[in-house]
Formats: structure tokens, sequence, C-alpha cells
């Protein structure tokens, strides 16, 4: 169980909506994510990065950003800040 740290996913538009593929140092443990929009994608790529992590609070900062109209790049930062 990888626990807190970045995990980052490659997003891509096809024709029956959007896929995700883990990558990145975390990217083993992340399963596959699908959604028709992006939000749908959104919201299975934090429920997978939330599971994967292993941690209680589902509460952490993330970004999905527009790379070109049909791939984008999911960030989540895990319990990553200092205190």
């Amino acid at each position: 169980m990888p626990g807190k740290g970045v995990y980052h996913y490659k997003c891509k538009a096809g024709s029956s909506g959007w896929s995700a593929t883990g990558f990145g140092e975390m990217a083993e443990e992340l399963p596959g994510c699908e959604g028709a929009t992006m939000m749908d994608l959104e919201k299975a790529m934090v429920a997978a990065c939330t599971e994967v992590s292993g941690l209680p609070c589902a509460d952490f900062g993330f970004t999905c950003d527009m790379v070109t109209p049909d791939a984008a790049l999911f960030t989540a930062c895990i319990d990553t800040a200092m205190k």
C-alpha cells in the first residue's frame, strides 16, 4: 500500500468517452479508469487514488490540466503538505 505521495494519470479522449492510465513512480498501483465525461473520469480517478493511498481522508488536492483537446494530465497530492 503506497500511502501518501503524488499520483499521476494520463487521460485520453476516445470515441466512447475518456480513459486514464497511471504513470510515474506509483503507476503500478493505480488501476485504469474510465468515464463518459471528463467529470466522470475525475470522480473515478479521485476514488482510485483514495483507495490506493489507504488513507481514510479523501480530502486531498488534485489538478486535471488539459494538454490538448483530447488529452489531459491528472495529478493528486495526498498527505504531502508540510506541517
